[in-house]
C-alpha cells in the first residue's frame, strides 16, 4: 500500500453508477468502447472512467493477460472477478476501502456492511490527511454507496437494501488465472503475502486447502515452507495466454 498521499478519482462513484456495469468486459474487447448512453458527455464520463480503470497497466504481460481473458470463454463470474483484480491494482481508493475497510468487517466476522462504515472510514482518513480530496458530504455518501454497489457487481456482496457478504468465490479457472495474474505482476515468491491476496478472502489454511486440488496441481506446482507459500505454473505466461484464446 503506498503510504504517500495521493489524488483521489472519482471513478468509483462514475463506475458504481453505470447500469451497464456487466457489459465491462464485452467493451474492453471492443476497440472503439461503443456505449449506448443518451448523451455524448454521459459517453465520454464513462468511457474515461473505463478507460483509466480497467486499460492501464504497469506490463505488456498484464495488458495482454487481461485483454484476453475478457475476450475468453470464462463466465461472467470469473471475468467479474478479473474486472476486481484490475480495479483494485489500478485505483488507489478502491485498493485502499477494499484493503483498510471492507476486509476488516469481513475478517470480523460480520455479515453485513453498509454505507456508513465507509463514511466513517473515509472521514477518518480525511481528518489525518491521509488522502487529498476535495468533496462535499453528500460526494463523500454517494461514493460510500457506489463502492458498496461495485463490491456487489464485482461479486463480493449481496442484497438490494442490507449489503451482505458473499462466500469466497474459488472455482477453479479462476484460481488458476489468479496465479498467472501474479506471475505476470511478478509476486510469485510468497503469494499469501502477495498484495493480491486479500482479494480472495480466504485464510491461510483454506488457501492451502484449495491449492490441493487436482485441477490446480494440473497447471502449477508450488512448495509451501510453513512461512512461504511459492508457485510455479508449469505453463508460461505465454502458453497460458494462447490457451485463453483457443
Amino acid at each position: 500500500m503506498r503510504s504517500e498521499q495521493v489524488k483521489i478519482s472519482s471513478n468509483i462513484n462514475i463506475l458504481g453508477g453505470y447500469k451497464n456495469f456487466e457489459r465491462i468486459p464485452e467493451l474492453i474487447s471492443d476497440p472503439d468502447l461503443y456505449l449506448t448512453e443518451r448523451t455524448v458527455s454521459s459517453q465520454k464520463k464513462y468511457i474515461r472512467a473505463i478507460k483509466d480503470t480497467f486499460l492501464q497497466f504497469d506490463s505488456h504481460s498484464v495488458k495482454l493477460l487481461f485483454e484476453k481473458a475478457m475476450k475468453s470463454s470464462f463466465s461472467d463470474e470469473i471475468k467479474m472477478k478479473i474486472l476486481a483484480l484490475q480495479f483494485y491494482d489500478a485505483d488507489y481508493l478502491f485498493q485502499l476501502l477494499f484493503l483498510q475497510c471492507f476486509l476488516p468487517v469481513v475478517k470480523s466476522g460480520r455479515v453485513a456492511i453498509t454505507k456508513h462504515d465507509i463514511i466513517a472510514f473515509l472521514d477518518e482518513l480525511i481528518r489525518q490527511g491521509k488522502i487529498e480530496i476535495e468533496w462535499t458530504r453528500e460526494t463523500i455518501e454517494t461514493v460510500s454507496r457506489k463502492f458498496l454497489t461495485i463490491l456487489k457487481k464485482l461479486g463480493f456482496l449481496d442484497g438490494k437494501v442490507k449489503k451482505t457478504v458473499k462466500e469466497p468465490f474459488t472455482k477453479t479457472d479462476f484460481l488458476i488465472f489468479f496465479h498467472y495474474w501474479l506471475v505476470a505482476k511478478n509476486e510469485v515468491s510468497n503469494t499469501i503475502t502477495s498484495s493480491f491476496f486479500p482479494l480472495l478472502l480466504l485464510s491461510e489454511e483454506k488457501y492451502i486447502f484449495l491449492m490441493k486440488q487436482p485441477e490446480i496441481r494440473e497447471y502449477i506446482n508450488w512448495e509451501y515452507t510453513g512461512d512461504k507459500f511459492i508457485i510455479e505454473p508449469k505453463l508460461s505466461l505465454k502458453e497460458y495466454i494462447h490457451e485463453l484464446s483457443n
